[in-house]
């Protein structure tokens, strides 16, 4: 009798309906195998499913073993939760809308304000008109006067911010010489006595010359600094001062023009009321 037939033998004479069962099975007899069928599961697996009765046996009272989530129940899967997700997150950040210019503004200052609310150092809230010929009749020296404040954090971008300005002046004068009279090229074509030839810059300190800035270099890097806090444009029928807001509330440039108005406006009434509501001459 064979080693396979004495085994089967031995196996229905201990456990009948067992044998029976793994007598028909292909693993009942495996030549290289020395178990039993009750050692079909690995060590392994059985050491790993003890390990973990033993530490869920073993976790604190006031640790709580959460279940592991179904597959239904997956955040993936719910239809809700992506939803929920997808209107919690945040909002691209938009860009507002340049500030439009004022309603009492001619609409030929239009483009200079455009220019200044696109300008990268000047504050767009800041800037103010002043309508010099209203505050002043006859007496002013300019049409309109404008007033801004560069940008918190920008105050060191006074240079940049006025010549920025002279620039833009520079081109409207040059644009408006050449419409009108496209042969002469002269950009002085304001009647003004003391009107500038070019928008002129007032108030910036001159930048420090190479020979000084090595000179200092040399000292151990003495200050080249040429902060300043105010600085003007002189285009003629326009004038546009650009200063810190410290340097805005010393001058308070809006004040005095108002001062100037409610004087000019005083004088006006005077004379009416001496020649009998006469206009002034």
């Amino acid at each position: 009798m064979s080693l396979s037939s004495m085994a089967r033998t031995s196996l229905r004479s201990l456990h009948p309906q067992r044998a029976a069962i793994v007598s028909h099975s292909p693993f009942a007899v495996h030549p290289i195998s020395s178990c039993s069928p009750r050692c079909c599961i690995s060590n392994t697996a059985v050491r790993s499913i003890a390990s973990t009765s033993t530490a869920r046996q073993q976790l604190p009272w006031f640790v709580q073993d959460e279940p592991e989530p179904s597959p239904s129940s997956s955040p993936s899967s719910s239809p809700s939760s992506s939803t929920s997700s997808s209107s919690a997150s945040p909002s691209p950040p938009t860009i507002a809308p340049p500030r439009p210019p004022p309603d009492d503004l001619p609409s030929s200052l239009h483009p200079l304000h455009d220019h200044l609310v696109k300008s990268p150092f000047l504050d767009p809230k800041s800037i103010a008109y002043i309508d010099a010929q209203s505050a002043d009749p006859g007496a002013s020296w300019t049409d309109w006067i404008v007033v801004a404040t560069l940008r918190h954090g920008r105050e060191r971008g006074l240079r940049g911010a006025i010549e920025g300005v002279r620039a833009y002046a520079s081109r409207r004068r040059l644009s408006d010489t050449l419409a009108s009279n496209p042969i002469a090229l002269s950009t002085n074509s304001s009647d003004r006595a003391f009107a500038p030839s070019h928008p002129t810059v007032t108030g910036l300190p001159n930048a420090p010359s190479r020979h000084a800035r090595s000179r200092n270099a040399g000292k151990g890097g003495g200050s080249t600094s040429t902060t300043a806090d105010w600085a003007m444009v002189d285009a003629g029928d326009l004038v546009v001062h650009v200063m810190t807001a410290d340097a805005r509330e010393v001058w308070a440039i809006e004040g005095l023009w108002e001062a100037v108005g409610r004087d000019n406006q005083r004088q006006q009434e005077k004379y009416e009321a001496e020649h009998g509501g006469g206009q002034k001459v």
